[in-house]
Parts: C-alpha cells; structure tokens; sequence
C-alpha cells in the first residue's frame, strides 16, 4: 500500500478535531502519517494532539502564529520524505475512499511530472446537515487560476515532484497555500486533476477560518470588496511565480501573461493586453468584475 502524508494546521479546533483525525486514520487501502502543525490554540487542541501522540496515531509541532496558508506552507517544509502529500483542514470528514482516489488517480501521471489532485467537496454545516450547493464545471485553466482559485487545500493530495518544486522557493508573499501551489503547478506546466466527485464533507460554521460561500448575491459582493480592498494579490503573485520559477517556465505565453499581472499598474501596454486577453476568464460575472479591477489597478 502507499503511504500519504497528511499535513493538518490546526488553531483552537477542539470541538471537531478528533472527528476529522479518525476520518484520516480510516482511510482504505492506504497507509497515513499524519504530521500536525498547531498554530498557537489556546483551547484543549494541543491536549487532544497530545494524546494521539501519546498512542501513537500522529506527530505534532507548534510554532509562532502563522495563520493558515503560512502554518501549511511550514508543514511542507517539514515533510517527510513520502510518495504523497495531502493537506487537511481540522473540522472536516473524510470519506474513506478519499485518499485512495486520489492516488489512483495521479499514479496515471508520470513521477518526474509535478502533479496534484483535487476534488469537489460536500458541504455541511455544524451538526453535519448537507447544504445544497451547485455542481459547477470548472475552467482549470493558467489564465483563470489567476483570477480565482478552485483548488480547495483540504482536498488537494500532491506528487513528491510538485513538493519538491514548491519547496526549492519560500515566498516572501503568500495570500493562501492552495491558490499558490494550484498556480504554480499550473505556471510550470503541472498537472491539476479535478475530480467534480465529493471526498470530503467541508464544514461550515461559524468559527471557521476560512469558509465558502455560496449565495451569489453575496459572491459578487465578497468577490468585489476582495478586489476594491485588495493588496493586489495577484500582481504580487505573479512577481514570486516569476521570481521563484521563471527559469522552468516553458510556456513563452504564462510569461508573458506573469509578466504583464506584474506590471500593470505601472504599463499601459500592459493593462490593455490583459483587459482584451480573452483566456483571461472564470465564470462571467468573474471574468467582469477582473476586467474592471484591472482597469481600476485593483487586482
């Protein structure tokens, strides 16, 4: 059987934690090291973590507070030396299949290829009653992984290839571990399989620290004040893909397109060739409200 690492940041998740560890422990057909990071839980997690430990079920570190996708870009800097990375959030459950799917199906991609696998995931909320969510087919695409990400970090399971990658660059920016591991791969030509099944119950819940949303009213909203407020995420994005991995970049058209998200605030030329890009789309109201950031150097 193949053994998976699992990488889980946890921060005050006392209440759902042990559900979501035995979920990973079960897993079918595989077998799993799991390596938790605790990001500083003033709760009992720690206590929790203790006792896993002391049974032998998992390993655990602290550290300084991280917040999540720095907390998680720290767990794969302390990896183990494994086939196969997956991330995990603390409030979920896995099904037990999830992990083996995953496997099966980046075992299909060669090993000297970076690769990484993520799937749909079935909402629930606090007491594990599903929410009805529209199943979307996604654009997995360079161009519209920079405008949104879809790959969910607590679906993703990775091939040692694309850690590797990742881990021979430490950006100085980072908005959130699984939009830049997704965008990564993507830029340097990787393999992102997205299964349109659901493996994971994603919990939402009041506590959460990061969560989806689905009413589109408030999608356009939150996604609209995410550019009217935003740090430019993307332009700085594609300043550390360019800085960290310009040189395994193959595609003279990523480039081009990492070159122009870095510059266009200060080049006109820029600015135009990314508004009239038409690779550059998600679903429309995206794809419109991206264009009007650009043009409002907002993105």
């Amino acid at each position: 059987m193949k053994t998976v690492q699992v990488l889980m940041s946890t921060y005050n998740g006392e209440k759902y934690l042990k559900e979501q560890i035995e979920s990973i422990l079960a897993q079918k057909e595989v077998n799993i090291n799991l390596l938790v990071r605790d990001d500083g839980s003033t709760d009992n997690t720690i206590q929790i973590l203790e006792n896993y430990k002391k049974n032998k079920k998992l390993e655990w570190y602290t550290g300084e507070r991280l917040f999540s996708g720095r907390s998680f870009m720290n767990l794969l800097e302390n990896c183990g030396d494994y086939e196969y990375y997956a991330f995990s959030d603390q409030d979920d459950i896995w099904k037990v299949q999830k992990i083996n799917i995953a496997i099966s199906k980046l075992q299909e991609i060669s090993k000297d290829i970076p690769a990484v696998y993520f799937c749909n995931k079935e909402v629930i909320d606090a007491n594990e009653n599903y929410l009805k969510c529209k199943v979307k087919k996604y654009n997995n695409s360079f161009e519209s992984a920079m405008i949104r990400n879809i790959a969910t970090g607590c679906t993703m399971v990775m091939n040692k290839k694309l850690v590797e990658i990742i881990n021979s660059y430490t950006p100085k920016y980072i908005l959130m571990h699984d939009a830049w591991i997704y965008r990564v791969c993507l830029a340097i030509n990787g393999v992102c399989i997205y299964d349109e099944k659901k493996y994971v119950k994603y919990r939402q819940h009041d506590s959460n620290v990061i969560g989806a949303n689905y009413n589109i009213i408030k999608k356009i909203a939150n996604r609209w004040q995410s550019f009217w407020k935003c740090d430019h995420s993307r332009e700085k994005t594609a300043k550390e893909i360019l800085n960290g991995y310009s040189d395994i970049i193959i595609n003279k058209e990523y480039l081009e397109e990492l070159q122009q998200l870095s510059e266009y605030r200060k080049l006109y030329k820029s600015k135009v060739k990314l508004i009239l890009n038409r690779k550059m789309k998600a679903e429309k109201y995206e794809t419109i409200l991206f264009k009007l950031a650009i043009i409002m150097n907002k993105i």
